[in-house]
């Protein structure tokens, strides 16, 4: 992958920050770019599906979720309980043509899957030449 063509930006920074009374974590990302599109999996523990956002608009991928506190934990007792409710939010430039219309995120395990499909200009292709 060319270095030019998916840059990251954290938000707002590496750790969990405080704005407005609200915690936000920059997920940890893995990204792998192929023949076809990208495939982005990022860590978002206690998100459920209907709490994700994913939007792109002008060649940046943005990705929100948040995550709610634990139910009643009254009748449990934590030795350790790092796992905070708040917001997630990563957002991504990408600087090759995408196909829009086919990005799908899928959240399974605490870990979302994106997937970025190439619109078909940037994909490489090989040019048979033939012979006269």
């Amino acid at each position: 992958m060319s270095t030019q063509a998916l840059v990251t930006r954290r938000r707002p920074a590496d750790t969990p920050e405080r704005l407005d009374n609200a915690v936000w974590y920059a997920p940890a990302a893995d990204i792998l770019e192929d023949h076809d599109g990208f495939t982005l999996w990022l860590d978002m523990p206690g998100v459920l599906p209907a709490d994700v956002d994913i939007t792109f608009d002008d060649g940046v991928l943005q990705v929100e979720g948040k995550s709610t506190a634990a139910a009643d934990t009254t009748d449990r007792h934590y030795l350790v309980q790092e796992y905070e409710a708040g917001s997630y939010g990563r957002s991504f430039s990408i600087r090759t043509p995408v196909d829009a219309d086919g990005i799908k995120g899928e959240l399974k395990d605490g870990t979302l899957s994106i997937r970025v499909p190439k619109a078909a200009q940037a994909k490489a292709r090989k040019i048979v030449v033939h012979g006269g």
